[in-house]
């Protein structure tokens, strides 16, 4: 599983960041805080560490738990 994440400004032609993450479908949950972590630190905001502890604890999650 891939996913591709970029930011740009309302600016013509201003890029501020992108990234790729690779992962399983069994880490999902690890990829969403790794993610959320790099979009933090982009925007330049201050977590608490309450919110960094829960972004660093990551579950494994069963991919066929969700097909229908």
């Amino acid at each position: 599983m891939g996913q591709s994440l970029g930011m740009s400004s309302k600016a013509p032609g201003w890029h501020l960041w992108a990234e790729s993450y690779e992962g399983d479908l069994h880490d999902t949950l690890a990829l969403q805080k790794k993610v959320a972590s790099a979009i933090a630190e982009q925007i330049r905001i201050e977590l608490t560490p309450k919110e960094q502890a829960v972004l660093k604890n990551a579950r494994v999650v069963n991919p066929e738990a969700y097909e229908s």
